[in-house]
C-alpha cells in the first residue's frame, strides 16, 4: 500500500486491514523494488497445492489441514472445506455446497447441516474468532473475525 501519510497509526492501520505492507510517498524506487522482491519470496514460499485463509491452511494434495494443530479430513468435509476456502468472504448457497458434496442428488434437508456442524468443530477449534459463518437466510462463509453475520 501507497500512502502520504507518515503517521506511525496511519501505517499500523493499513497493515491491520489487510496490507502486505506499507510505503510512504515520497518513496526511492529501489526501496519499492527491494520491497516487491521480499514480497513475491514470500509468496512464492506457498505451494501452489495449499489454500490458505487468515491462520486455516489446506494442501489438496494430500487432504489435510493446518490451524495450529494438524486436521485431517473425511472426503466430505474435505469437499466442503476446499470449495469454501476457494470462495473466501463470499456467501455460498447451501444448494452450492450440495453440489459440490452430492452433485445432483442431495441427501436429505439436515445431512449438510450435520456435516458442517462438524466441519466447525474441526476448524473453529483453534481461533478466537469462527472461520465458518451462518449467513441467515442466505448460505455461509469462511471468513475471518471481521466478518459481519
Amino acid at each position: 500500500m501507497l500512502t502520504i501519510r507518515d503517521l506511525f497509526e496511519n501505517r499500523f492501520e493499513c497493515l491491520k486491514v489487510g496490507a502486505d505492507d506499507c510505503l510512504n510517498k515520497p518513496f526511492s524506487i529501489k526501496e519499492l523494488v527491494a520491497r516487491v522482491k521480499v514480497l513475491s519470496k514470500r509468496i512464492s514460499c506457498i505451494p501452489s497445492s495449499w489454500l490458505l485463509i487468515e491462520g486455516l491452511s489446506l494442501d489438496v494434495n494430500v487432504y489435510e489441514a493446518c490451524a495450529g494443530r494438524h486436521i485431517v479430513f473425511n472426503p466430505t468435509l474435505f469437499r466442503l472445506l476446499t470449495f469454501l476456502m476457494q470462495n473466501p468472504h463470499r456467501v455460498v448457497k447451501r444448494e452450492e455446497l450440495e453440489y459440490v458434496v452430492w452433485q445432483d442428488d442431495p441427501l436429505d434437508s439436515d445431512a449438510l447441516r450435520t456435516h458442517l456442524f462438524n466441519l466447525r468443530q474441526a476448524i473453529n477449534k483453534p481461533f478466537v474468532q469462527p472461520l465458518l459463518h451462518t449467513v441467515r437466510g442466505f448460505g455461509y462463509k469462511l471468513t475471518d473475525k471481521n466478518a459481519n453475520d
